[in-house]
């Protein structure tokens, strides 16, 4: 093992902090310790006890292979996918020593929970790199509903993160889910997407455990409706001021087949028109977005069937959405006039009872069983420099990983149509979000920014419906300086 890699895995959290803690946290710490063996369930899972949060360290250490659903990967196609990526990542074939494949990366990442981050890195081939920062995107149980159902698949969690890294002084970025079983690595899928979004390449480890819902086709897959923040809440008063369909490219993982460009997203950018441009006036700012998922779906279809894995059925589902705008000039969110409003998860109560020695310890924990959190982040500031102000973002994410599948999120036309149509109408649906300012400028040159960001994923699953796959992507635009009043 080189020295640089070395190094890496043995950097701990400082040693002299845990010093400083140990002595408040040892009695939590024992508690947890004694809670393990009788809540296989929570091994890995954040909960409170006597009001201190306690949330366990986890480490992974993984090697990837080049996906292969129930298939083995075949030498001509690891020679393939060696020389496909020699080509993305730039790292020459001949750089590596023996036993060293591209097509093989080495991921590490740990869980610090008292400074409550992941950190880690990536090694490809012959070269490791440190993950910049490490994002959460999902940390929590799986798409079972826990009151109805007693099956195995109740023990899974899954986590869905985002690690930022820079290779060959490229910056790009991992989209790491990892599915566990009570404490046992059971499996996961990295994607790798560049700046742009282009997805560079695919990875997966082991086999992920099959559940009801995988053995259904996609088109009775479970949804979750979405049509009341889709299309509705009056915005037909409003009108688009800029819309553009972003594509991104995707590789072959294996490198058999050209890659594929394919439309991504569309965002909308909208107001009320006229916008009323005088001092002291309210206005409405809103976004519209939607995904290509059909056209996501049927690339990553093509690339199994193309290298060899036979029929396969493919489709992508949304795992949370977001718009943002912000006003590049001084004026006033109305908080209390946001379209749609904010909800959070729906939750069920677990008791927890167990007895250590004399003493009789019970609490309750709440654990996410199903809907979709909508969240605003709303911000009044202003900064006389800049002229930046008036931040207001809307979130959905559902509470699980593979259950939103709302087709009212997906263009349902032709991609002629989604480029050519400057203001579709309510049945195309679309990911609505609306708020209210009270403007404190004057004049024609008022400009607010537009963006979106889509966290996609990728459900593949065999013709005989008994082996799946599961990849996670990210797709953003953004519209700088879109002239509200001109």
């Amino acid at each position: 093992m080189n020295k640089k890699l070395k190094t890496l895995i043995s950097v701990p959290a400082s040693k002299k902090f845990f010093k400083v803690s140990i002595s408040i946290l040892m009695s939590a710490l024992i508690l947890l310790l004694s809670l393990t063996p009788f809540l296989p369930k929570f091994n890995y899972t954040p909960f409170k006890a006597f009001a201190v949060e306690i949330i366990p360290s986890k480490t992974y250490k993984i090697t990837y292979d080049l996906p292969h659903l129930s298939k083995g990967i075949t030498g001509k196609q690891r020679e393939k996918a060696e020389n496909n990526l020699s080509k993305t990542f730039g790292i020459p074939l001949s750089s590596l020593k023996q036993n060293e494949y591209l097509s093989k990366p080495l991921v590490y990442i740990t869980y610090i929970p008292f400074l409550k981050k992941y950190e880690g890195f990536v090694k490809i081939g012959n070269i490791v790199s440190k993950f910049d920062k490490i994002k959460v995107l999902q940390q929590g149980t799986l798409a079972q509903n826990t009151k109805t159902s007693n099956s195995d698949s109740n023990n899974q969690s899954g986590i869905l993160l985002t690690a930022y890294f820079t290779l060959n002084k490229k910056p790009l970025r991992a989209n790491i889910f990892i599915m566990n079983n009570g404490s046992v690595l059971k499996y996961s899928s990295m994607t790798i997407q560049d700046q742009n979004d282009n997805v560079l390449a695919m990875f997966t480890y082991g086999k992920a455990p099959f559940t009801r819902d995988d053995s259904k086709s996609p088109a009775n897959s479970k949804s979750v409706n979405m049509r009341k923040i889709g299309n509705s809440g009056g915005w037909e008063t409003e009108q688009v001021l800029k819309h553009q369909v972003k594509y991104i490219t995707i590789n072959d993982p294996v490198g058999n087949t050209p890659s594929a460009t394919v439309p991504a997203l569309r965002l909308d950018a909208m107001s009320n028109r006229p916008f009323n441009n005088s001092g002291g006036a309210n206005n409405s700012l809103a976004a519209r977005s939607w995904l290509f998922g059909k056209q996501i779906a049927d690339a990553y279809k093509n690339f199994f069937v193309s290298d060899g894995y036979g029929t396969v059925y493919a489709y992508s589902f949304v795992n949370d959405i977001s718009n943002t705008i912000w006003q590049r000039f001084p004026s006033e969110i109305n908080k209390s006039n946001v379209y749609p409003e904010g909800t959070n998860y729906s939750t069920i109560p677990i008791e927890i009872s167990f007895d250590l020695k004399y003493v009789s310890i019970g609490y309750t924990i709440y654990v996410p069983y199903g809907g979709v959190k909508r969240t605003w982040t709303l911000e009044n500031t202003f900064n006389h420099t800049t002229y930046q102000c008036n931040y207001g973002k809307f979130e959905a994410l559902p509470c699980y990983t593979f259950s939103w599948n709302d087709k009212n999120l997906f263009w349902n036309s032709s991609v002629y149509d989604a480029i050519t149509n400057d203001s579709p109408g309510s049945s195309y649906g679309g990911f609505y979000s609306r708020y209210e300012t009270a403007l404190y400028a004057y004049g024609d040159y008022l400009y607010a920014n537009y963006s979106n960001e889509i966290d996609c994923g990728i459900k593949v699953v065999s013709a005989t419906y008994d082996t799946v796959d599961y990849y996670y992507i990210s797709v953003s635009e953004t519209f700088p300086y879109v002239n509200l009043a001109g």
